[in-house]
């Protein structure tokens, strides 16, 4: 598996627009798919528990 990410402290802009970028910029990602880009395929394979919804 591998996974992306970034230094946040290097970046250009915000983190706020890091996220909108995702979030609100690409109508295709929605869903499960959205969920697992926004750190979600992380904390599974890490095993982290998710709190509860």
């Amino acid at each position: 598996r591998s996974f992306w990410g970034t230094d946040i402290t290097r970046m250009p802009c915000s983190y706020r627009h890091c996220v909108t970028m995702f979030t609100e910029e690409l109508p295709w990602l929605k869903g499960r798919d959205l969920e697992r880009v926004m750190g979600g395929a992380v904390v599974d394979w890490l095993g982290w528990k998710r709190p509860a919804a």
